[in-house]
């Protein structure tokens, strides 16, 4: 083999991290979200007649302003993607933090099928409805990533690890419920969770941004 296709030094083997790069990432899962929080809100204000607390974003999503919530999906599913290249670039830690980049990316396509199929189980039966099962899928995922990139998060970030269990946690017990509440105030604790959902993508994507900071040659 000749010798211009052998690479054996160590910045061949361990390609360094480009601060630029994760800064780019780190802010667009953070601009994605929050994208997402504000569309949402103001979907649920500027649409008549909903009634957020015990309307679904799903029953808002199938409503007259459609188009305003699915751009919200988009903005949250470019926003996972973001966050999974720049987890992907920036590993940090091991077997679970790698599946925890495989939810993100999994979730990212999740978000973006949910919102490209434009069926939300409103009693539209027309084609194939597999908008419940997607949720399920959406559930297990986030839990999946929450927990799983909380211990590699811990060796570099104490606090981000402890934010990662806490939010973990707290939707490992509380996403289940949902599924068995009256419909008087699911729309309330469905937006309870999604800002469950956003803190952990802007918890990771603050985290990468301040790395890339860190660590710009400049500085």
């Amino acid at each position: 083999m000749p010798r211009y296709f052998v690479r054996s030094d160590e910045t061949y083997l361990f390609p360094q991290q480009q601060p630029f790069l994760l800064i780019f990432l780190g802010g667009l899962g953070i601009l994605g979200t929050v994208s997402t929080i504000t569309a949402i809100a103001v979907a649920s204000v500027i649409v008549p007649d909903h009634n957020w607390i015990s309307e679904t974003i799903s029953d808002l999503a199938a409503g007259p302003m459609e188009i305003i919530t699915d751009a919200a999906l988009y903005a949250f599913s470019a926003a996972l993607v973001a966050t999974a290249m720049a987890a992907s670039h920036d590993h940090l830690g091991r077997r679970l933090w790698s599946v925890g980049v495989v939810s993100l990316g999994a979730l990212a396509a999740v978000v973006a099928v949910i919102a490209a199929h434009d069926e939300y189980g409103d009693n539209d039966h027309v084609g194939i409805t597999v908008h419940t099962e997607l949720v399920y899928a959406t559930g297990i995922l986030f839990l999946v990533a929450m927990l799983g990139m909380a211990r590699g998060a811990g060796w570099h970030h104490p606090r981000l690890r402890l934010i990662l269990v806490l939010l973990g946690s707290a939707w490992g017990l509380l996403s289940p419920v949902f599924f068995f509440l009256p419909d008087s105030i699911d729309g309330l604790y469905e937006r309870g969770l999604g800002l469950i959902a956003s803190a952990f993508v802007m918890s990771l994507s603050w985290a990468f941004l301040r790395r890339g900071i860190v660590g710009l040659p400049y500085r």
